[in-house]
């Protein structure tokens, strides 16, 4: 799922181990709370992945999260 909403020009597979945690934390969390609004759910592991990363990392996460929103929660 994660791998579907990257982007062309980024693979999974070059992701560090945190980042990919972050994210795969986030797909659960989708998943354990479909009740919970997916603004909440995408700015609080946006500010996880801030915690950790500067660069394209947060703006990565924030796309991936809004982009995997969109498909599953039909937003």
């Amino acid at each position: 799922m994660i791998k579907s909403s990257l982007s062309d020009t980024i693979q999974f597979d070059r992701l560090e181990l945190t980042h990919k945690c972050i994210l795969k934390a986030a797909i659960c969390e989708f998943y354990a709370n479909p009740n919970l609004d997916a603004p909440i759910i995408i700015n609080e592991y946006t500010d996880m992945a801030r915690a950790f990363y500067e660069g394209a990392e947060v703006k990565i996460t924030n796309a991936v999260l809004d982009k995997f929103a969109k498909v599953i929660r039909d937003l």
